[in-house]
């Protein structure tokens, strides 16, 4: 599987973002927009943020939390709405 990089991570972000302001994004995210800013342009800070940014960028494009566990782990997952 190939590698991402930070950079290319961060491009990622950029692109999934669009024209939408760095500030709106960075809210529903749960992040600050300067932390924001620096993972768009190949920096990141810690574990959490990086997972935070993994959902969105990697894993579909909501920008709502995982559900944990995750469906099929040994628990059913919560219901809709929940």
């Amino acid at each position: 599987m190939p590698r991402l990089t930070l950079q290319a991570l961060g491009r990622k972000l950029l692109d999934k973002r669009g024209n939408r302001g760095i500030r709106d994004v960075a809210q529903e995210i749960g992040i600050s927009p300067a932390t924001l800013s620096r993972v768009e342009r190949g920096y990141l800070s810690d574990l959490e943020t990086f997972g935070k940014i993994c959902r969105l960028v990697i894993g579909g494009g909501a920008w709502a939390p995982p559900r944990w566990p995750a469906p099929g782990a040994g628990e059913e997952p919560p219901p809709a709405g929940a």
